[in-house]
């Protein structure tokens, strides 16, 4: 009870004295005396790693964080099947216009262009992807059904991954994807015309 009664003080006294809650943590009572390169500064989630309300809490940010770039890249990805898509059909209707074979040629590299951006995409969207798969079906899987964890160390691979972020997929792996789930057909669109 002291606990929640010594938090409700420090948000009062953020109130009356603005100062960013890192601080007001690192500097205890005092507002003089932080030191960025201290032990609690570096220390600063130590607290949300052993409190569970406050991992939930911080959980609970970081999910909406990795679902909000995932949609982000997702949008991307998105965007730029749509701009291959126009390109495709504004080339098949100049070409059929003026007979030219060159216009079905520009096309092609066109397209190939889009390709690239979109398997550079692809990697990005599947990183965190792949961090947000692993919190539902770890943690918000676990919660509605509580059955255990699949992955007994999701918290460490978490952690790793934030520290060493690494693509999940290999180039030509999202290249092959990419290509056989939508430019592949654009591409013998191109070829059949």
């Amino acid at each position: 009870m002291t606990l929640r009664l010594h938090r409700y003080i420090r948000v009062l006294a953020m109130l009356v004295k603005p100062v960013s809650s890192l601080q007001m943590y690192c500097m205890g009572e005092t507002t003089d005396e932080f030191k960025p390169e201290g032990e609690k500064a570096r220390e600063v989630a130590e607290e949300a790693a052993y409190d569970r309300s406050e991992l939930l809490s911080l959980l609970q940010q970081y999910y909406r964080g990795e679902m909000s770039q995932s949609a982000t890249f997702l949008s991307r990805l998105d965007l730029t099947v749509d701009w291959a898509i126009a390109v495709v059909t504004a080339i098949l209707a100049l070409s059929f216009e003026s007979r030219g074979s060159y216009l079905l040629l520009i096309g092609m590299v066109a397209l190939s262009m889009f390709l690239l951006f979109d398997v550079r995409r692809y990697r990005m969207y599947d990183a965190y992807r792949a961090r947000v798969r692993l919190i539902e079906e770890n943690v918000l899987a676990n919660a509605f059904d509580p059955e255990g964890a699949p992955l007994a160390n999701w918290r460490e691979e978490i952690a790793n991954d934030l520290k060493n972020p690494r693509y999940k997929v290999s180039y030509l792996e999202s290249l092959s994807r990419r290509l056989k789930r939508i430019y592949l057909p654009l591409l013998v669109l191109i070829g059949l015309a």
